[in-house]
């Protein structure tokens, strides 16, 4: 697995990167998840710069070989390349067609007022 956090000063703009390799995917099949640990926990994964306008972008590819080479680029090149067959498909993406799952936290307060 691949993964960065993108830091776009000029935008303000945090990008959470995760590619997930077929080895990743086989896993993910059989129910063994794939975590992601902060740097506080021993992991790789960064805290976000701007967590107010913060994105996650999750992308799959099977060329683990291409991956790695396109990841030594520089990050813009890097993003084209994983968002080079980009398509936004009315019936499932957007805000309207993604589930948001509701915690309750520990005073019984859900949080959606």
């Amino acid at each position: 697995m691949i993964v960065a956090m993108l830091n776009v000063m000029e935008l303000k703009q945090s990008i959470l990167v995760v590619v997930i390799e077929s080895g990743n995917l086989r896993r993910m099949e059989l129910g063994d998840p794939a975590t992601l640990e902060s740097t506080n926990n021993g992991g790789v994964l960064t805290p976000p710069l701007f967590p107010q306008n913060f994105n996650v972008l999750i992308a799959y590819d099977t060329d683990e070989k291409k991956l790695y080479e396109m990841a030594k680029f520089p990050a813009i090149e890097f993003l084209r390349y994983l968002e080079r067959g980009r398509k936004f498909y009315k019936e499932i993406d957007g805000v309207e067609n993604t589930i948001r799952i509701e915690r309750e936290k520990p005073n019984g307060d859900t949080g959606t007022d």
